[in-house]
């Protein structure tokens, strides 16, 4: 430890000055040049990423001829933005339908051409006026093109600044050079130390023969990759809460109306079973009939969106017994396991504890999990349901034996309609579902997959006392 520690100081004695020297004198050149480049490049991104979102949120105005209420949301998004400078709402065949123009759209603007895609139906183009540079921006979404200028002023002035800010730390850093070498080597130590003694890193790990970069390195991958996982779960919450917004206000709207189509297209099909229907009659009923069906399964799978997204779990908690549960939700898909053809073993021991949780989003998850290894498990394969405690937790796993998945899907199969079921043979919300009502819990579901080997799905729930 000793000898690393001189090593760092000797480094920083040696070497500091020279760095610090060699970087004060040209970050105003290099540093300044390339933070404007990165920065430009940033803002052209999101630039393309708000014309999009403009371009689809003027649809609606179009679509319904609604112009003056389009020119008053465009002034309102000038406002909410310093950087916007104009904004122009066209069809796609040149007509104009708004502007923040007062007095007419620049004859250099409606002519000006933009080469260079930003991203699906964006394009851009960097444009200089007496004033300012900005990107001008073309967007297409439906029937409408959207063309927007965004003003490049800001992010120059940000890199001037932080260029200056960096140039004057600098200074301060070679004026104080000697009482860094002095002093900080042994913070960093001590907190290299307690890094490693946290984290349980080697010491022989050290990247580049220094134990305390090593450790902060170790430690800020760590913490990296916790945030991602983080970001991750917040951004699928959000998009579930939205969902569940979308099922509750459809409730009605929809379900009512498929459920009456499904059951007179029903009584319609009895009759032409009778003969009471000519056949191509009866063949149309029929397709009317399966469509409502598949309809009105896709409404219910909103709706328990809507369920396990904006309500709580703790209302409905209560004791049971998981076997029971267990083979009861095997016996629901009696049907759907024989006609698979696969063969489904249940190892649920008889001494398992009561849980005190929602029975129903338990049963809804283990029914989710089961009907995804019957679509992906060829014939003559097992599937295993497994039931036990381990470490205060209940664990409940469903392993199949079939196709598997991409490391890719498998990073989300949990987002909302994703799937590789085909076309009308399921929605993408199962995993969903499952993922928001496990955790509501407080637990986590666990996907591990590999290509044609198949899937374990492994539900984590905390026990509670009964």
């Amino acid at each position: 430890m000793k000898h690393e520690a001189l090593k760092l100081r000797t480094r920083i004695g040696f070497h500091f000055l020279g760095l610090v020297g060699t970087w004060t004198l040209f970050v105003m050149v290099l540093l300044g040049h390339r933070l404007s480049e990165k920065s430009q490049e940033l803002f052209r991104s999101q630039g393309a990423e708000l014309a999009h979102s403009l371009a689809v949120e003027c649809t609606p105005f179009v679509r319904h001829e609604e112009l003056a209420s389009l020119s008053a949301f465009l002034i309102e998004r000038m406002h909410r933005s310093t950087d916007l400078r104009y904004i122009i709402v066209r069809r796609p065949d040149g007509e104009v339908l708004a502007s923040t123009f007062p007095g007419g759209i620049p004859v250099d603007l409606a002519r000006l051409s933009h080469a260079r895609v930003a991203q699906p139906d964006v394009r851009v183009q960097l444009v200089d006026t007496e004033r300012e540079r900005l990107f001008d921006y073309s967007a297409l979404a439906s029937n409408v093109q959207v063309q927007m200028g965004l003003s490049l002023t800001s992010v120059q002035l940000f890199a001037q600044e932080v260029t200056m800010y960096m140039l004057w730390i600098g200074v301060a850093a070679f004026l104080a050079v000697l009482g860094v070498t002095l002093h900080v080597s042994r913070p960093v130590e001590a907190l290299a130390s307690a890094i490693v003694t946290q984290s349980g890193m080697p010491l022989e790990s050290a990247f580049d023969g220094t134990l305390e970069t090593s450790a902060l390195a170790g430690w800020f991958q760590h913490m990296s990759q916790r945030l991602d996982e983080s970001a991750r779960r917040l951004d699928q919450s959000k998009k579930l809460a939205y969902l569940g917004e979308i099922a509750a206000s459809i409730a009605h709207e929809v379900n009512n109306p498929l459920g009456i189509i499904a059951l007179n297209s029903g009584f319609l099909s009895k009759r032409a079973g009778t003969g009471e229907v000519s056949g191509p009659a009866a063949h149309e009923i029929e397709r009317i009939r399966a469509a409502a069906t598949r309809a009105t399964f896709a409404a219910q799978q909103l709706l328990q969106v809507a369920r396990y997204s904006t309500r709580k779990t703790e209302t409905r908690r209560k004791a049971f017994r998981p076997k029971p549960m267990i083979s009861e939700t095997v016996d629901l898909l009696r049907d759907r396991i024989r006609v698979s053809r696969c063969r489904v073993n249940v190892e649920v021991a008889d001494d398992l504890p009561s849980l005190v949780l929602d029975e129903q989003g338990v049963q809804q998850v283990l029914f989710n999990l089961l009907t995804n290894a019957l679509d992906a498990t060829p014939p003559d394969k097992e599937i295993t349901v497994r039931a036990e405690v381990r470490d205060d937790s209940f664990v409940l796993t469903v392993i199949d034996q079939g196709k598997g998945m991409t490391e890719e899907l498998l990073q989300r199969c949990t987002d909302p309609f994703v799937t590789t079921k085909d076309a009308g043979k399921g929605t993408g919300l199962g995993l969903a579902i499952s993922d928001s009502i496990v955790r509501g819990h407080g637990g986590k579901l666990v996907l591990a997959s590999q290509l044609g080997l198949g899937t374990t799905a492994t539900v984590y729930l905390g026990l509670d006392p009964p």
